[in-house]
Protein backbone atom coordinates (compact mmCIF):
# COMPACT_ATOMS: atom_id res chain seq x y z
CA UNK A 1 0.00 0.00 0.00
CA UNK A 2 1.40 2.96 -0.99
CA UNK A 3 0.45 6.15 1.72
CA UNK A 4 1.97 9.79 1.45
CA UNK A 5 1.63 11.83 4.99
CA UNK A 6 0.86 15.36 4.72
CA UNK A 7 0.09 16.77 8.38
CA UNK A 8 -3.26 13.91 9.30
CA UNK A 9 -4.20 13.21 5.91
CA UNK A 10 -2.67 10.52 3.38
CA UNK A 11 -3.43 9.84 -0.09
CA UNK A 12 -5.01 6.58 -0.66
CA UNK A 13 -5.74 4.36 -4.34
CA UNK A 14 -9.71 4.12 -4.64
CA UNK A 15 -9.51 0.97 -5.24
CA UNK A 16 -8.14 0.19 -1.59
CA UNK A 17 -11.74 1.59 0.37
CA UNK A 18 -14.08 -0.51 1.45
CA UNK A 19 -17.65 0.77 1.42
CA UNK A 20 -20.64 -0.31 3.42
CA UNK A 21 -23.27 2.09 2.56
CA UNK A 22 -25.89 2.95 -0.40
CA UNK A 23 -25.79 6.06 -2.14
CA UNK A 24 -28.22 8.33 -3.16
CA UNK A 25 -28.18 9.22 -6.77
CA UNK A 26 -29.74 13.05 -6.25
CA UNK A 27 -27.64 13.79 -3.60
CA UNK A 28 -24.52 12.68 -5.55
CA UNK A 29 -24.80 14.48 -8.43
CA UNK A 30 -25.25 18.20 -6.00
CA UNK A 31 -22.38 16.61 -4.45
CA UNK A 32 -19.99 16.53 -7.43
CA UNK A 33 -21.44 19.40 -9.02
CA UNK A 34 -20.12 21.48 -5.88
CA UNK A 35 -16.96 19.82 -5.70
CA UNK A 36 -16.49 20.69 -9.33
CA UNK A 37 -17.48 24.27 -8.42
CA UNK A 38 -15.32 24.71 -5.83
CA UNK A 39 -12.73 23.28 -7.28
CA UNK A 40 -11.68 21.16 -4.03
CA UNK A 41 -12.77 18.65 -1.56
CA UNK A 42 -13.41 20.85 1.77
CA UNK A 43 -13.14 17.44 4.04
CA UNK A 44 -11.38 14.48 3.82
CA UNK A 45 -13.19 11.02 3.70
CA UNK A 46 -12.80 8.69 7.20
CA UNK A 47 -11.65 5.40 6.80
CA UNK A 48 -10.81 2.83 9.34
CA UNK A 49 -6.86 2.30 9.53
CA UNK A 50 -6.93 -1.03 10.07
CA UNK A 51 -9.31 -2.39 7.26
CA UNK A 52 -9.62 1.18 5.23
CA UNK A 53 -13.50 0.78 5.93
CA UNK A 54 -14.95 4.00 5.02
CA UNK A 55 -16.83 5.74 8.48
CA UNK A 56 -17.66 8.55 6.41
CA UNK A 57 -17.82 10.06 3.13
CA UNK A 58 -19.38 7.43 0.79
CA UNK A 59 -21.33 10.66 -1.32
CA UNK A 60 -17.77 12.18 -1.58
CA UNK A 61 -16.09 8.92 -2.73
CA UNK A 62 -18.12 8.26 -5.11
CA UNK A 63 -18.00 11.61 -6.57
CA UNK A 64 -14.40 11.83 -6.56
CA UNK A 65 -15.12 8.68 -9.12
CA UNK A 66 -16.86 10.56 -11.29
CA UNK A 67 -14.78 13.28 -11.45
CA UNK A 68 -11.87 10.85 -12.36
CA UNK A 69 -9.85 10.83 -9.32
CA UNK A 70 -7.70 8.00 -8.90
CA UNK A 71 -6.15 9.11 -5.35
CA UNK A 72 -7.86 10.80 -2.86
CA UNK A 73 -7.26 11.95 0.93
CA UNK A 74 -8.26 10.23 3.67
CA UNK A 75 -7.75 10.63 7.53
CA UNK A 76 -6.79 7.09 9.18
CA UNK A 77 -8.71 6.13 12.48
CA UNK A 78 -8.59 3.73 15.13
CA UNK A 79 -12.27 2.64 14.94
CA UNK A 80 -11.43 0.57 17.84
CA UNK A 81 -10.37 3.37 20.32
CA UNK A 82 -12.23 4.81 23.21
CA UNK A 83 -12.34 8.24 21.58
CA UNK A 84 -14.51 7.40 18.52
CA UNK A 85 -18.04 8.09 19.17
CA UNK A 86 -20.68 6.90 16.19
CA UNK A 87 -23.81 9.14 16.00
CA UNK A 88 -26.75 8.12 14.34
CA UNK A 89 -27.40 10.06 11.10
CA UNK A 90 -29.96 12.75 11.05
CA UNK A 91 -33.56 13.07 9.90
CA UNK A 92 -33.39 14.26 6.11
CA UNK A 93 -30.19 11.78 5.19
CA UNK A 94 -27.52 14.67 4.97
CA UNK A 95 -26.15 13.66 8.57
CA UNK A 96 -23.47 11.25 9.64
CA UNK A 97 -22.21 9.99 6.12
CA UNK A 98 -21.71 11.55 2.94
Amino acid sequence: MKLRKVDDIVFVELEELREHEQIRPDYLGELKNEILSDGILKMPIAVDKKNYIILDGHHRLHALKKIGCKRIPVILFDYQSPEIEVLPQREGGKGGAS
